[in-house]
């Protein structure tokens, strides 16, 4: 029998009072698991989805940002924060805020070198126009090149 200082226990208690639908007693459950394990990527991934849930995403990104700083290479915090940022840039680009999208739409980006809609909105902007001359034109020219 697991013993109540057992923090396995406890995030398996959270999963399932997420499966039932009762936010708060994860919350706690996963709150519990993260006083006697710290360290625990998946609980602290969880708990930042939980807040994503509830509206809290502050709360939720720094959730994900410590499951980070614990393990590098945790990728649903990885995915879970970029998704975040990128919902807060879309949110942002929406309401007429440039600036702030850009900032977080590098911050999606630097998250999760792999958010191809961070990259998207980002670069789209800075792709380097193509040239009136045409293709196989050089630098001086303007216009296409006549053929004979």
């Amino acid at each position: 029998m697991a013993a109540p200082e057992d923090p396995g226990l406890h995030y398996l208690l959270a999963q399932v009072f997420l499966a039932l639908d009762m936010p708060e007693n994860a919350r706690l459950e996963l709150e519990t698991t993260l006083e006697l394990r710290p360290t625990d990527v998946p609980a602290l991934t969880r708990l930042g989805v939980l807040f994503y849930r509830t509206g809290q995403r502050d709360l939720a990104e720094a959730s994900w940002r410590q499951a980070l700083a614990v393990e590098g290479t945790a990728g649903e915090a990885r995915l879970c924060l970029s998704r975040s940022l990128a919902d807060a840039a879309l949110s942002a680009q929406t309401a007429g805020n440039p600036a702030k999208a850009d900032r977080l739409w590098r911050l999606a980006l630097e998250a999760d070198p792999g958010n191809g809609e961070a990259a998207t909105a980002l670069y789209a902007n800075e792709t380097p126009q193509p040239s009136r001359a045409g293709p196989g034109a050089t630098a001086g020219d303007t216009a296409p090149k006549a053929t004979n």
